[in-house]
């Protein structure tokens, strides 16, 4: 595994799991009324290891764990994500570390050595917004002598003012004609910005944009791992997605489909119309079970991959 890069290491794993899906971890205090966020994550490994239903990766949110309120101490927040990382790097699920870096140069590399050395990340997301200079430090990383990292570049994101940005009016530099700010982003991606292992973030809610950016990627015949959030309560759909990716020719092993509290939260889609508020009730939920059950469901909607 040491001399492969995160382009082989995200087919090797597909190819594994038969699966695509990642499970975002977002945790906040609904998401578990009963089960603390450490059991609960932990829990849900268990029953991945009994069904052997799992999914290809785990994007954990550092955000969700600087501000968990249930412990209103961040560095508490930090010792669970600590301890989450572990249960699932121990089991060899690969981990993409959401923390949307983006500084300058000096400072990047400290987030790249922090993030990819200490944190023990498989592969992080980071922001374009100040330049080359500020992705270099990670994508540095890429390289199989240093550990074969994946680099997650958000271009399109799923988020509902993503346009005030990303869909800025600019001119295309190589056609000249009228394009979107995230346009350049994706050229800049599979162009000066490419090493193999650094992919793109392209959120699942903007579907015709995703299948835009998708095809333009592939007709250059490189390998761009695709991060592709926003299915389940942001309102993306993993079959869609996936068609869409099927249709444009992607390899769909080198992509990754991205449900956090859709998974998390399965259990109240598997109890609708129950009182909430009945603590005994509450105690008795397999939340676990439900999170499993819900990666099985995406799994099956997504479809066989080749």
């Amino acid at each position: 595994m040491s001399e492969m890069n995160w382009v082989d290491k995200l087919k090797a794993e597909t190819e594994k799991t038969g699966s695509i899906l990642c499970m975002g971890i977002d945790p906040t205090e609904t998401t578990t009324p009963t089960v603390s966020v450490r059991e609960f994550y932990f829990q849900i490994l268990n029953e991945i290891r009994r069904t052997g239903i799992q999914p290809a990766a785990v994007k954990p949110n550092l955000g969700f764990f600087e501000g968990m309120s249930e412990t209103h101490d961040w560095l508490r927040g930090l010792g669970i994500l600590r301890a989450i990382l572990d249960y699932y790097q121990d089991a060899g699920i690969p981990l993409i570390l959401d923390a949307k870096r983006g500084d300058i140069g000096k400072t990047a590399e400290r987030y790249a050595y922090g993030d990819f050395e200490l944190k023990r990340a498989d592969a992080l997301t980071v922001n374009p917004y100040l330049g080359s200079d500020s992705i270099r430090p990670f994508a540095a990383y890429c390289a199989p002598e240093k550990g074969g990292k994946g680099v997650y570049i958000l271009c399109r994101t799923s988020n509902p003012s993503a346009n005030e940005l990303q869909g800025l009016p600019v001119r295309d530099e190589e056609t000249g004609l009228p394009a979107s700010l995230y346009h350049s982003v994706a050229n800049l991606i599979r162009s000066d910005w490419h090493v193999p292992g650094v992919g793109a973030v392209v959120g699942a809610t903007s579907i015709h944009d995703l299948e835009t950016i998708a095809q333009e990627l592939k007709q250059f015949g490189k390998e761009i791992p695709l991060l592709i959030p926003g299915v389940g309560a942001q309102g993306g759909s993993a079959a869609e997605v996936a068609d869409v990716l099927r249709r444009v020719g992607y390899d769909l092993r080198i992509c990754r489909i991205n449900s956090s509290s859709g998974i998390a939260e399965a259990w109240r889609k598997e109890h609708a119309n129950i009182d909430f508020i009945d603590p005994i009730f509450l105690g008795s939920i397999d939340y676990a079970g439900a999170a499993v059950r819900e990666i099985k469901k995406l799994n099956t909607e997504i479809g066989p991959i080749q």
